[in-house]
């Protein structure tokens, strides 16, 4: 009966359940990245984006002393210059790299490096070897022979590249945000070449089944032709840079140095000269410096 009175009653003499505390969060530190051209930096979800640079980026977070070592990695794709460095002036992004030449180095930011040092070039079709058969992937289309014949092609010019800033010998010109997009025109015929950073280039030829279709081709072999009139920059290295607050800029560059010390960015670029013959000329860490840093 006193159990059945404390039933109907609505009497509960069981514990209430404690409600657990909410986890807190990992700390998460954002890097802005140019998801630009495979190799270096691609890959749109934040779990598959993958690169050397993407490596470097690691690398670098891993020797800060800011995040701590539960940190979470977020990628933010830079797809608009001022936007990046207003989230680096507002704190929202620790630093941004991925091909970030001389020619985007402005007074907003700090800018520390270099990391690597690269020089403007062209990407052509590689004329057929009838000894092998062409990847199914791709069909077989006519390579450019000569700088004549560069002038009046259609080519794609990668935006932040050295030569997206460059004035071109070239009458045809489309500029395109990444290599990738650059490519896959290529594949379909709608360019017969892309101007772009040789580093970038080389990234789509370390793909086993675009490689064999492609050439390299340096602005200096163009000038060997009186054709064309190559401007002195398209002929001239040009370092790669990565942008953070000035307050960080010491911090970052001993980060870099670290890591530059450590290998990462050898270890990240190891067999590109293999497969691509391009060796990637990566900065040691003697080479770092503030110098575009003010406080």
């Amino acid at each position: 009966m006193v159990a059945l009175a404390a039933a109907l009653s609505g009497c509960d003499t069981t514990e209430e359940p404690v409600a657990e505390d909410a986890e807190v969060p990992e700390e998460v530190v954002s890097v802005g990245v140019a998801l630009s051209s495979p190799g270096l930096a691609s890959g749109s979800d934040p779990a598959e984006t993958a690169g050397a640079e993407i490596a470097l980026a690691q690398a670098i977070v891993a020797e800060l002393d800011t995040p701590g070592p539960e940190s979470q990695l977020r990628w933010v794709p830079i797809s608009s210059a001022n936007d990046a460095v207003a989230a680096v002036q507002a704190g929202d992004m620790e630093f941004m790299l991925g091909q970030l030449s001389d020619a985007q180095v402005t007074d907003e930011l700090g800018w520390v490096g270099p990391y690597a040092t690269v020089n403007p070039a062209l990407l052509i079709r590689q004329a057929p070897d009838e000894t092998n058969a062409a990847p199914p992937t791709i069909t077989p289309l006519e390579t450019i022979t000569s700088a004549e014949e560069l002038v009046e092609a259609p080519v794609c010019v990668v935006e932040n590249s050295v030569a997206g800033a460059a004035e071109l010998p070239l009458d045809n010109i489309t500029i395109q945000e990444t290599v990738t997009e650059c490519e896959v025109g290529m594949r379909s015929g709608r360019y017969d070449a892309i101007a772009a950073d040789d580093l970038q280039l080389a990234g789509v030829l370390m793909d086993p089944n675009l490689g064999s279709n492609y050439e390299l081709l340096s602005w200096s072999d163009v000038a060997d032709d009186e054709a064309a009139e190559v401007a002195d920059e398209l002929l001239e290295p040009h370092q790669y840079w990565i942008g953070t607050d000035p307050s960080q800029c010491d911090a970052l560059a001993e980060a870099l140095r670290t890591a530059l010390t450590q290998g990462s960015l050898d270890e990240a670029f190891f067999g590109w000269e293999e497969s691509t013959g391009l060796q990637p000329d990566v900065s040691a860490a003697s080479d770092v410096t503030t110098r575009h840093c003010s406080s």
